[in-house]
């Protein structure tokens, strides 16, 4: 038989660890180091394996929590022969403390369970159970049934906290993002247009191009009337459309090349002078949605 969460499910490697996770078991503990000595004091050689005991009785309430109650004790009675070496007198002692653990679960789905384990049992395990009852301290402690998928939760919460670390850093990347692409515009080059010639600064140099030069001018005989544009960034076609019309208002020659060449040499041309290249689907695209 599998559970659902096996594999997030874990024996315990120690009492101390099941005492620790399932502060009610040590009432069912000490009824089993009782129960012991009562054998041996009536001669029978049966020595009970506490740990194994405890944590196949887990193993199974996780189970029968786990899954779809089938209704058939035989089930439940496979899985703790196998669990326990096929030994027959410590599989009745452990659906012993077994039913004990269910009896001390709140909850409905316990007292279901619990009900298909004991019913048509034979007279020794109804007297073993009122024995093993007996040699429980009457101690007011209770399991409830999340207890029994704390391997379970403790995953998830696990998840969580990575999710939550994998939100914060991405929130972390996307604020340096943010940052890089502030820096990257601040020290953007500028254009001045003046005439036929763009006065490229990228707040170190100033350099000079011609687009399409009839005279030569230096940057230094530029009017005081030139206006920046800053050169758009890659694939970012509403500031390509958006530069287009300002330099068609700020340059007759730009706006008469734009009326007398097609959008593909026009992207041409703007692909030299921004240096990356200008897709002219993606402007006409852009443009038509802008209209």
């Amino acid at each position: 038989m599998r559970l659902s969460h096996e594999p997030y499910y874990q024996d315990r490697s120690s009492v101390a660890d099941l005492c620790c996770d399932f502060p009610a078991d040590e009432l069912l503990i000490e009824g089993l180091n009782r129960m012991q000595c009562y054998l041996f004091s009536k001669g029978m050689n049966i020595e009970i394996p506490v740990l194994r005991v405890m944590n196949t009785a887990h193993f199974v309430a996780s189970y029968m929590f786990g899954t779809q109650c089938s209704g058939d004790q035989t089930e439940y009675d496979v899985m703790v022969y196998d669990c326990m070496g096929r030994d027959r007198q410590l599989t009745a002692i452990t659906l012993i403390t077994l039913a004990a653990m269910l009896d001390r679960t709140e909850g409905m789905r316990a007292r279901h369970c619990r009900s298909i384990l004991l019913e048509d049992r034979n007279e020794d395990f109804y007297e073993g159970m009122n024995l093993y009852e007996r040699f429980i301290q009457s101690g007011e402690r209770f399991f409830e049934e999340q207890d029994f998928m704390t391997d379970v939760m403790a995953e998830i919460t696990d998840l969580r906290r990575q999710a939550q670390q994998l939100i914060n850093d991405k929130q972390q990347l996307q604020k340096q993002l943010k940052e890089m692409e502030n820096n990257q515009q601040r020290n953007a080059p500028v254009i001045n247009v003046a005439g036929n010639y763009i006065d490229i600064h990228d707040n170190q140099h100033c350099n000079i191009y011609a687009t399409e030069p009839k005279s030569q001018q230096s940057c230094e005989n530029n009017s005081d009337d030139d206006i920046c544009l800053p050169i758009p960034e890659q694939s970012k076609y509403g500031q390509v459309r958006e530069y287009i019309e300002k330099r068609k208002a700020i340059d007759p020659e730009f706006k008469s090349f734009c009326q007398t060449h097609t959008r593909v040499e026009l992207c041409e041309y703007l692909s030299k002078e921004f240096e990356w290249d200008v897709d002219h689907h993606a402007l006409g695209r852009n443009i038509n949605r802008n209209r």
